[in-house]
C-alpha cells in the first residue's frame, strides 16, 4: 500500500509530531510511504531536524498561509510526485497542504483521500470575511475527501457544526506520542536544572509550545508574573519560541534569573521532566499534544478550556480545564504549586491517562486499521 502524506509545513507541533509517528511506523511490506513537507516560515524551527533527523522526507518550496497555491513551481512538482509514486492513498495533514494535496490527488484521480484536521481555523485566525471562505472551502473539498480524521471528538463537532464534512466521513483518531522517550527520563531533569542553574528543590512552572499569537502569550505572561509576585521562589521554564516572546521577555525586569526562555529544545522529555505544573493559555487548540506530552512526563497541567483539551486533561483528576480567568487560573495554579501531594497524585493520573490512550503504537495501529478499511471499500 503506498501513501503520499503531505504537511505544509513541519514546524515543531503537534502535526509533525504526529506525521513522524506514522512514517516511523508504516514501513515496508506493508506500507510504502512518502513523506513531503513545505518550506520552514522565518522565525520557525524545523521539526525534523531538532526530533527526527531519521525520518526522509522531500521538502517543497510553499510555505506561509492561505491560500494555497503560493509557489506554483512547488505545486507542479508535487504534481509530478504524485505522479511518480502513484500512490494508493494521499492524506493530508494542516490546512495548506490539505487544499494543494486534495487538488493534486483529484487531478492524479488517487483513489483515496484522507485528510487529518489537527485542530481548525474557525475562530482566532482571521476575521469574517477570511473566515467565511475558509468555511466554504473546506465544505468543498470535504465532499470530495474519501475520509476526514479528527484529532479529538471536540474538533470534529466543531467543524460538523460548520457544516464541514458529513458524521459518516468523520473519524476521530487521536494523536499519540513515543511513550518510551517519556518514560524513560528518570534523573534527566538533574541535568537540565543544573544546566539552568536551579536548585533540586526550587518549584517550576514551565510552557511548551508556539510562542503565537493564537496561543495567548499575553496569558501566559500575566500568569508567570502573577505567580512570581505570590511566591518569589518559583522559577519558569518555557519552551518554544515565536512573535510573542518580547512578551515573555518583558518579565525579566522583574524576575530576573528565575525566567528561563530556552527556545526549541530536542530534548522535550528531559525539559518536562525538570518542571513541576504545566500551564496552557490558549485562545484555540486541536488536540493540545504538548500537553499529552506533560503526562506522558507526569506533570499536572492547568489549561484553558479550548479544541479538545478536556480529551487530554482530566480536569480535577489530571489537572484543572477551565475558561481563562485570570484570578482562577492563577488559584489553580498555586493551589498545584503549594501541595506536593496534589502535584503527585494529578501527575500519576496523568501518566497512566496518557499510556492507556495516547500511544504512538495506537496512533499507528489505528491509521493503519482506517487505511486498510479505505482500500477494501474503493477495491469491491
Amino acid at each position: 500500500m503506498r501513501v503520499l502524506r503531505i504537511m505544509g509545513r513541519a514546524n515543531v507541533g503537534g502535526p509533525a509530531l504526529q506525521a513522524v509517528v506514522l512514517q516511523r511506523s508504516l514501513k515496508p511490506p506493508a506500507f510504502e510511504t512518502m513523506l513531503v513537507v513545505g518550506q520552514m516560515a522565518p522565525g520557525e524551527e524545523d521539526y525534523l531536524r531538532l526530533r527526527a533527523p531519521d525520518v526522509d522526507h522531500v521538502m517543497l518550496g510553499w510555505g506561509g498561509r492561505l491560500p494555497a497555491f503560493s509557489d506554483m513551481y512547488a505545486f507542479a512538482r508535487l504534481l509530478r510526485l504524485a505522479w511518480t509514486f502513484k500512490p494508493d492513498i494521499v492524506h493530508t495533514h494542516t490546512a495548506k497542504a490539505g487544499v494543494l494535496g486534495r487538488v493534486v490527488a483529484l487531478i492524479c484521480r488517487v483513489p483515496i483521500r484522507v485528510h487529518t484536521f489537527h485542530g481548525h481555523l474557525l475562530h482566532g485566525y482571521f476575521g469574517p470575511t477570511v473566515t467565511k471562505l475558509i468555511v466554504v472551502l473546506e465544505r468543498l473539498l470535504a465532499s470530495r475527501t474519501t475520509r476526514l480524521v479528527a484529532v479529538g471528538t471536540r474538533v470534529r463537532d466543531e467543524l460538523l457544526a460548520a457544516g464541514i464534512g458529513s458524521q459518516d466521513k468523520f473519524e476521530v483518531i487521536p494523536p499519540g506520542v513515543p511513550l518510551p522517550q517519556l518514560l524513560a527520563v528518570h534523573g534527566a531533569e538533574i541535568n537540565v536544572r543544573a544546566e539552568l542553574g536551579i536548585d533540586p528543590d526550587v518549584l517550576v512552572l514551565g510552557y511548551l509550545g508556539r510562542l503565537a499569537p493564537i496561543k495567548r502569550i499575553d496569558r501566559l505572561a500575566e500568569i508567570i508574573s502573577a505567580v512570581g509576585e505570590a511566591n518569589p521562589d518559583v522559577a519558569f521554564i518555557v519552551v518554544g519560541d515565536g512573535p510573542e516572546r518580547t512578551e515573555l521577555e518583558e518579565l525579566r525586569p522583574q524576575l530576573g534569573a528565575r525566567l528561563h526562555l530556552l527556545g526549541w529544545r530536542g530534548d522535550v522529555a528531559a525539559v518536562l521532566a525538570a518542571m513541576d505544573v504545566v500551564v496552557n493559555t490558549s485562545e484555540n487548540e486541536g488536540m493540545p499534544v504538548a500537553l499529552i506530552e506533560a503526562g506522558g512526563a507526569a506533570k499536572p497541567v492547568v489549561a484553558t478550556d479550548v479544541g479538545s483539551t478536556r480529551e487530554v486533561v482530566a480536569s480535577d483528576t489530571t489537572g484543572f480545564v477551565l475558561d481563562y480567568d485570570t484570578d482562577v487560573f492563577l488559584d489553580r495554579t498555586l493551589k498545584l504549586l503549594a501541595d506536593s501531594e496534589l502535584r503527585a497524585a494529578m501527575g500519576e493520573r496523568a501518566r497512566e491517562r496518557v499510556v492507556e490512550r495516547f500511544s504512538d503504537a495506537r496512533l499507528a495501529s489505528d491509521m493503519a486499521a482506517m487505511y486498510e478499511r479505505l482500500v477494501a471499500d474503493a477495491n469491491r
